[in-house]
């Protein structure tokens, strides 16, 4: 019997992308008294210092069709800029992003009508005319890509805004513009649909319709790529993840796969007051604990995630330091098993937050 090859191509697929940002800071060479003479001053604003920021780093992806993939890691690791790249909106400075084998490069219109770009608030927001009326919005749009007037209300009733659909947007919430954006989003129908952090900035009840939402889409075949660093989206929605870090893909895999891969280690998940310097300084070198997370909430209190291979073992000393040593109030303590948080932890080699 002959082999059958399906030689379609991958719906995404990046080969060694890499993207650089150049950035220019000014510096000063003399007093400002001296730049009232016309050539100094240009002189002066020609005095750039140029700085390469390496956002992405030769990322190698391949996505089949029905795929619901999460991209999960902290701020400025890269997410954002892979799906701008994906979506025909940033060119790579090196490598190939191919969307059904389109170059996003060379085809880009041809790419921009297979992806749905989703991107967060502060991105999205520049799209959003805020004297005209929600729905006036989103009817703009509707007209430019040709998209049925129905669509429109049914983008506004999944999002929750049919009721102050003939309010100006100028006076929504920022919770309501968030849900606008969404909208916008689900305007058109694209085989690809990309989605940068959607549940910032609306209520949970409405992020929970929105995740319902998409369940569909990817039920009915939409690939969806799905960038958030909330652990829980990931794992619930997520058949496959991609974790990045410093424009790298440090690993990737199922939920179930990446965790099982950290072997037997546990979490012990804290909030901490009368949080110092020297509380953390401990922390990290104490005995049996491999690396930790921390996000300070503020001068004195802190969220503080401990990775450690036994916490039987690490317990008794860890209280011991917070309380007697270092006068702490131990607000709450669990020991969890492993997740996503602790994945990217093990990965990326070293001890910061997620």
């Amino acid at each position: 019997m002959a082999l059958i090859r399906n030689n379609k191509p991958a719906p995404v697929e990046t080969i060694d992308l890499s993207k650089v940002f150049v950035v220019r800071s000014y510096k000063k060479k003399r007093n400002t008294s001296d730049l009232h003479l016309p050539h100094l001053f240009f002189q002066e604003l020609l005095a750039t210092q140029k700085e390469e920021i390496k956002a992405l780093q030769k990322v190698n992806i391949k996505i089949d069709q029905g795929e619901f993939v999460g991209l999960f890691g902290p701020n400025g690791s890269g997410k954002t800029t892979l799906l701008s790249i994906l979506s025909g909106f940033t060119y790579p400075t090196e490598g190939k992003a191919l969307i059904f084998g389109h170059d996003v490069k060379n085809e880009r219109e041809k790419v921009m009508q297979l992806v749905n770009y989703i991107p967060g608030l502060l991105v999205g927001g520049v799209w959003i005319r805020p004297e005209m009326t929600a729905r006036r919005n989103l009817l703009s749009v509707a007209e430019m890509f040709n998209i049925p007037k129905k669509r429109v209300d049914e983008a506004l009733e999944a999002m929750g805004l049919e009721r102050v659909a003939e309010r100006r947007v100028g006076t929504f919430s920022s919770g309501m513009v968030a849900r606008l954006l969404l909208a916008f989003g689900l305007l058109r129908e694209t085989p690809i649909m990309l989605l940068d952090e959607p549940t910032t900035g609306i209520s949970p009840e409405t992020a929970a319709d929105l995740l319902d939402h998409l369940r569909k889409l990817n039920r009915n075949g939409t690939t969806i790529i799905y960038a958030t660093h909330r652990i829980l989206e990931i794992e619930k929605l997520c058949s496959k993840v991609y974790i990045l870090d410093k424009g790298r893909v440090i690993a990737q895999g199922s939920p179930q796969q990446l965790i099982r891969s950290i072997g037997k280690r546990e979490a012990i998940q804290m909030r901490l007051l009368n949080f110092g310097d020297g509380v953390e300084r401990a922390l990290r070198e104490m005995p049996g604990v491999e690396r930790i997370s921390i996000e300070r909430e503020n001068e004195s209190t802190a969220s503080v995630r401990l990775q450690v291979i036994s916490s039987k073992e690490v317990l008794p000393r860890l209280i011991h330091t917070l309380v007697k040593a270092f006068d702490c109030r131990v607000e709450s303590l669990k020991v969890e098993e492993p997740n996503l948080q602790d994945v990217y932890m093990y990965y990326a080699g070293r001890r910061g937050d997620v």
